[in-house]
Parts: structure tokens; C-alpha cells; sequence
């Protein structure tokens, strides 16, 4: 019977699918620096597999969803490889050249109407 309880202790509650997500990461259980962390790199695959243009907020909300639903699980995440290094290209940007003409003197009218 011990055993049974045992089993009964650390079984986690049901998950609601629809519960908005700061609802969801009030009930976690599980140790939620690390969930952060891997949330992050997790918001990188899902960014990767959907070919997504979402933000990185948006993204990030995602992974934590997927991952509180547990679509995911924190040990396959660990496992995954590290994410591809991006290279940061430089902006290349150019202005457009001004030049400055000689400006003509008064025209004759305004000169008259001085004096």
C-alpha cells in the first residue's frame, strides 16, 4: 500500500490545455530556472521548425506552453545540439550625397523694393 500512496505523491496534476499561460507556470512543479533556460533554447527550435516570423516574446510563449502541456520534455531538450551560431552582419547603409550650389543673389525685384 505504501507504495501505492507513494505513486499517488508524486504523480502531477492534470494539465489544463486551455489555461493561459501564466495560470500554467503558477501550477508548475518542476524547477522553473531550469525551465527557463531550456525555454529559450526550446523557443529556438520551434522558431526553426515552423519557419516562424513570430516575436521573440511570442516565440517564448510558445516553447513555455508546449513544454508545460508536455508536448516537450525537459531531458529531450537537453539533448538537442546547441543552436547554430548566427552571424551578426554589418548594416550596410549609405546617405545620400548633398551638395550645396552657389546661391544666386537677390533677384533684381527685391533689391529695388530695399531702397
Amino acid at each position: 500500500m505504501t507504495e501505492k500512496k507513494k505513486a499517488v505523491e508524486t504523480a502531477e496534476p492534470a494539465v489544463n490545455p486551455d489555461a493561459p499561460l501564466s495560470q500554467l507556470l503558477l501550477d508548475c512543479t518542476k524547477e522553473k530556472y531550469r525551465l527557463v533556460s531550456l525555454a529559450t533554447r526550446w523557443a529556438q527550435e520551434v522558431k526553426v521548425r515552423d519557419q516562424s516570423t513570430l516575436q521573440p516574446q511570442e516565440l517564448l510563449d510558445v516553447a513555455l506552453k508546449e513544454i508545460m502541456l508536455k508536448k516537450v520534455t525537459l531531458e529531450a531538450i537537453e539533448k538537442l545540439p546547441p543552436p547554430p551560431k548566427v552571424e551578426k552582419k554589418d548594416i550596410e547603409f549609405t546617405l545620400p550625397t548633398l551638395s550645396l550650389k552657389d546661391v544666386p543673389d537677390e533677384p533684381a525685384d527685391k533689391a529695388v523694393e530695399k531702397e
